[in-house]
């Protein structure tokens, strides 16, 4: 995730540009903007998930990987017939078959690299390390 993106507040991202330029835009103009300050938008996205799937609140995160693994989030709600983000035991066994997808035959996309970020981040933190108890494999 990036450090030069900060979002307050008042909906606004500071963003630097490839000319190391820094900037400033309403969330909703760097998402029409596009480019550098776009990439900022979603990098806080990211930041905010990881920080309420921390929190307790998982929904966020599970929808981050849920796009960016729709085979496999497809294929969870239809064994499970659970939203992955109802509490931390559904979405630790969520993460656990997101984590275990195999890439496409060109391998993972930049979507699927960032989910995977994501996912590697919160197998770091002490409420999401992988245990021995997560054998769950869910194969779309």
């Amino acid at each position: 995730m990036s450090e030069i993106a900060n979002l307050n507040m008042s909906g606004v991202v500071t963003f630097v540009d490839r000319r190391a330029v820094a900037h400033e835009l309403t969330t909703e103009a760097a998402v029409i903007k596009g480019g550098a300050a776009l990439g900022a938008v979603k990098d806080m996205a990211f930041e905010l998930a990881l920080s309420k799937a921390l929190n307790g609140k998982y929904r966020s995160a599970a929808e981050i990987l849920g796009d960016a693994f729709s085979s496999q989030h497809k294929a969870y709600a239809k064994i499970f017939k659970a939203e992955p983000w109802a509490n931390k035991t559904e979405f630790a066994s969520y993460l656990h078959a997101m984590e275990n997808a195999q890439p496409g035959k060109n391998g993972y996309t930049k979507k699927q690299v960032a989910a995977r970020q994501l996912i590697a981040t919160l197998r770091g933190t002490a409420a999401f390390a992988k245990v021995a108890a997560e054998a769950i494999t869910v194969d779309a």
